[in-house]
């Protein structure tokens, strides 16, 4: 139904060509594959983009949906460090991801209100809106990124450690480096404009009604501020799932401002390139240092509580995920940008 990310938009284009062969032929109805490829390691919860994903599904085609992933088990949790004798299931882990997508497809009308009540119930020592604020802005990373950086299926794309195969990254590690960024297409069930297709906007003065790559970059670091902010006037006490709850919520925030200073640096890069002005360069590198940075505390907040070197073989060749290495990929896209030169045959009076 959604290729491999349905963590990616509110509206999927890609069942049209399926529902057209199906249609006319009787009662025929379908069950949709619901692919999560995208947020294996953290607990994620949006229930606001779960009610609109669920409302645009096309019920008078539909029976029901199954969700799961191709390049993850969920069996039993092995990921966390410090645990001994017999892992949680993943079911219990992620039980509000599980929750959203159970009770919203009997009735997508279920207010954030009812949600707020069901967290309240689960962890009483906290201010459950609060809890629920944070936990929305944070996971709203997924969306955002894999929307906006579009990697139909798992092994092309996967945002919680920015890597897929090559040579769909067009690097020969598989980390989607800032140039990827600019070259990758947007998901186009979004709205939102390609970095290229918005500087040729820019560069020809012609208006356009879509989200640009800026605004998309704004709403990653906003949802990391307001995330961030919350978490601080919650306790989790000696809670440990709302610990470990509370621990993801502050990984995702992290990962969200990474992206959001991503986004940011790739376009000012290619405007850059594009026009040569030298403040577009500056602006690049001053955003992918804070991208650089943000990496590092996603980086060092991760591995305090997973394990590293995971094994994902449908991810990477090779198989393992290494977020150690990866900090070193994401650093050298600033200097990309400082070595970087304005595209042949851009107009000189413009560099001045």
């Amino acid at each position: 139904y959604a290729k491999a990310h349905s963590y990616s938009a509110e509206r999927q284009p890609f069942y049209q060509e399926f529902a057209d062969e199906i249609q006319g032929r009787g009662d025929l109805k379908t069950i949709w594959t619901m692919r999560n490829d995208s947020t294996y390691l953290v607990r994620w919860a949006a229930p606001a983009f779960m009610r609109e994903y669920v409302r645009n599904i096309p019920m008078d085609l539909t029976r029901g949906y199954y969700f799961g992933s191709d390049g993850w088990v969920w069996g039993r949790e092995f990921i966390r460090k410090g645990t001994s004798g017999k892992h949680q299931l993943e079911l219990k882990k992620h039980w509000f991801q599980w929750l959203l997508w159970g009770r919203l497809a009997y009735d997508s009308n279920i207010s954030d209100e009812r949600f707020v009540g069901i967290l309240q119930s689960r962890f009483p020592t906290v201010d459950a809106a609060k809890l629920m604020a944070a936990w929305q802005a944070a996971s709203m990373t997924y969306p955002l990124v894999t929307g906006f950086h579009w990697g139909p299926l798992d092994y092309l794309w996967y945002p919680e450690a920015c890597v897929g195969h090559p040579p769909y990254t067009q690097t020969t590690t598989g980390f989607h480096d800032v140039n990827r960024f600019i070259t990758l297409p947007t998901h186009p069930g979004t709205g939102f404009v390609s970095i290229p297709n918005y500087v040729e906007a820019i560069k020809s003065g012609k208006p356009f009604t879509e989200t640009g790559p800026n605004e998309v970059s704004a709403q990653l670091l906003e949802n990391a501020t307001t995330a961030l902010a919350a978490l601080e006037e919650l306790d989790a006490g000696d809670g440990f799932e709302l610990k470990e709850t509370l621990g993801d919520i502050k990984i995702m925030a992290m990962l969200s401002r990474h992206y959001g200073h991503k986004i940011a640096g790739a376009t000012s890069l290619h405007l850059y390139r594009e026009t040569g002005v030298a403040e577009h360069q500056a602006r690049a590198v001053a955003s992918l240092e804070s991208a650089a940075e943000a990496w590092r505390a996603y980086t060092e907040n991760l591995l305090a509580r997973y394990h590293n070197n995971i094994w994902m073989s449908r991810v990477r060749i090779g198989g393992t995920v290494d977020f150690n290495q990866i900090t070193e990929w994401v650093e050298q896209d600033v200097e990309i940008a400082k070595t970087s030169k304005p595209t042949e045959g851009t107009n000189s009076k413009e560099k001045k």
